[in-house]
């Protein structure tokens, strides 16, 4: 957690989305993830509107996700990760362990994401709306306040801020596939 504010603030700081910018917000991006980049710089010119579009808080369709993501590794991922860098209020970050953790049963063990399940613009499209829509919600309130008093213990917390968005997705990625407790989703309220 110590690179994101980090990250964060590089990202704040790009006033317009150039080709170089863009290349290198893509390298920092998959310096998270244990996947080199293959980066399609033939299609900058059609990702960098999309990323601009990204910034200034429009909700892109699952084309236009499907677009930024045929210019890094033709992956939703990391697409979900470029948007959320550019703009943390709009778009979560979704990964194979966020999708385990929305597949997951009482009975059930949790489905491990394939490439061809998580890779796909559409069901991005539609967990992002819904991440939008939940971490508005009074009933998440509670969650995210709590997280956010575990959070104050980071080094560097008071520098950024986790947006309920980010809150969300943050609690879908650690829990991972993993049965979690509903006192998490509790926290708060007892």
């Amino acid at each position: 957690m110590s690179s994101y504010p980090a990250i964060l603030e590089h990202f704040e700081a790009i006033e317009r989305f150039t080709a170089n910018q863009f290349i290198t917000a893509a390298h920092i991006v998959y310096g998270w993830m244990p996947t080199i980049l293959e980066l399609n710089v033939n299609s900058l010119p059609e990702a960098l509107p999309v990323m601009e579009a990204a910034r200034h808080g429009l909700v892109l369709t699952a084309s236009q996700i499907a677009q930024l993501a045929g210019t890094v590794n033709n992956s939703v991922i990391g697409a979900s990760k470029l948007l959320h860098f550019t703009n943390p209020s709009v778009y979560p970050i979704w990964d194979s362990r966020v999708f385990q953790f929305l597949n997951r049963s009482d009975t059930a063990p949790a489905l491990k994401g394939h490439h061809y399940q998580v890779n796909n613009a559409t069901l991005y499209e539609t967990y992002a709306q819904t991440c939008r829509e939940v971490a508005v919600t009074t009933d998440f309130q509670p969650t995210y306040d709590s997280l956010i008093e575990q959070f104050r213990d980071l080094p560097g917390y008071e520098t950024f801020k986790i947006t309920p968005l980010r809150a969300l997705e943050y609690i879908m990625f650690m829990a991972g596939g993993k049965q979690m407790s509903d006192k998490m989703f509790t926290a708060g309220t007892t």
